[in-house]
């Protein structure tokens, strides 16, 4: 599933060939249009707004996503960032960490004998946070978990804060009983008010064996707490790889084998439920080159993001889990060759690789590109990659852009659209 828009200069006509229920626009001229734009899933029908945009501008093209429900909005995660709730200097550098989620920590990066000041640090910075301006997508806060026995505590405090955090994470799920010890302890310390129907997210981490065995169990039965409940939507879930090496007894090594069938089937199972995969620390602070290569890896792979321990890390990994220079300015070009291959015949344009009726009559629904064949999954693939657009690349713009409210709307289209195989699962 991604987004997928057409342009038809006859009556608007459904496009079952590719699943869209309806995406239709009126042409104003070869490059300058007004659409409208249609969602469809099976769980979100959603109309974006009409307006007037030029093919090229990635800034006006991304407001086709304003029309999405907000509960439904695709929060970004390429790095999460731990800070400690025990150190209050640090939770004041919140609003300006750029990560794209911060996590407020309760767990392994807090001492025993810190807890209890951790807690009620944590409570008085969410409501703080709740109103000032912020550099992150996403503030959340991770608990301990169920198997520590002090879940309950955490929750007893954090309780007393009026405003809930964008996300609520959950660490060492180990199975599907876990998670309704998790909701009747969220029921009876917030109340279950609070914690049905709400924009809050739920990340678990996955960090045993016994639970990444189990995991399609766990993720299926979170995703149908959601559905049937109204509790928090799971939204990513985590590979926590120190403690997972712990359980099966396997030795950290820098080149990682010890976990490659535990990455491989973590990611797999998140994408089968679509939802987002979390990659694991790269412990190294010093080793800026491997932490790199072991994040580009990651995006290879599937993963939609990755931990981070320390700030210096966050710029090397969000770069690595955008798409490279070269993979954007090829799809820049291809969408130009198919603009003057849809110019020598055929009367209907294609953005997005909506398909079309009038095109496949005339035979032209694939066309030669640098000696390859080119057809519609590929320019599907290509304009998820175009819509990156020159601002939002470290080697095709000057200087970094400030995380403003439209710089966070456009990255989020372009991770929207890279990543569409995790979009918007409810």
């Amino acid at each position: 599933m991604g987004f997928q828009v057409g342009i038809k200069y006859s009556t608007p006509a459904p496009f079952p060939q590719v699943g869209i229920k309806q995406a239709y626009v009126p042409a104003v001229s070869s490059t300058h249009f007004a659409y409208k734009v249609a969602f469809h899933s099976p769980v979100l029908t959603a109309f974006g707004h009409e307006m007037r945009s030029s093919l090229s501008s990635v800034r006006q093209l991304s407001n086709a996503f304003q029309g999405v429900k907000e509960s439904a909005r695709y929060i970004p995660r390429r790095a999460l960032l731990y800070v400690p709730a025990s150190s209050e200097k640090m939770l004041a550098k919140v609003p300006s960490i750029q990560a794209d989620s911060v996590v407020i920590e309760l767990e392994d990066g807090v001492a025993i004998a810190a807890k209890d000041t951790a807690r009620k640090n944590a409570a008085a910075a969410l409501d703080v946070l709740a109103g000032q301006p912020r550099k992150a997508f996403e503030i959340g806060v991770r608990v301990n978990s169920v198997s520590s026995g002090m879940m309950e505590d955490d929750l007893r405090v954090l309780a007393r804060a009026q405003h809930l955090p964008d996300a609520f994470m959950i660490p060492k799920v180990d199975s599907p009983e876990d998670l309704a010890h998790i909701f009747d302890t969220f029921k009876r310390e917030y109340t279950p008010t609070r914690v049905t129907d709400t924009k809050t997210r739920m990340v678990l981490w996955i960090e045993s064996a016994r639970a990444l065995l189990d995991m399609p169990r766990i993720v299926s039965t979170a995703l149908n707490l959601h559905k049937t409940t109204g509790f928090f939507k799971l939204d990513a879930v985590v590979f926590g790889s120190d403690d997972y090496c712990a359980d099966i007894g396997a030795t950290r090594t820098s080149e990682g084998l010890e976990n490659l069938y535990a990455r491989q089937r973590f990611v797999a199972c998140c994408k089968a439920f679509q939802v987002q995969a979390i990659d694991s620390v790269y412990i190294d602070l010093k080793d800026s080159e491997g932490l790199r290569k072991y994040s580009e890896q990651g995006r290879n792979w599937g993963f939609t993001g990755k931990q981070t321990i320390h700030p210096s890390q966050v710029p090397i990994v969000q770069s690595a889990y955008l798409p490279p220079a070269e993979r954007i300015e090829w799809a820049r070009e291809l969408a130009e060759a198919y603009g003057e291959h849809q110019k020598q015949g055929s009367d209907i344009t294609v953005l997005a690789g909506a398909y079309y009726g009038e095109h496949q009559k005339q035979g032209k629904g694939a066309f030669s590109f640098r000696g390859q064949m080119i057809d519609r999954p590929l320019l599907l693939q290509n304009y998820h990659v175009h819509a990156i657009g020159d601002e939002h690349h470290p080697t095709r713009r000057g200087s970094e852009r400030g995380r403003n409210a439209v710089g966070n709307h456009l990255i989020r289209v372009i991770l929207v659209v890279f990543y569409s195989g995790v979009f918007m699962q409810k």
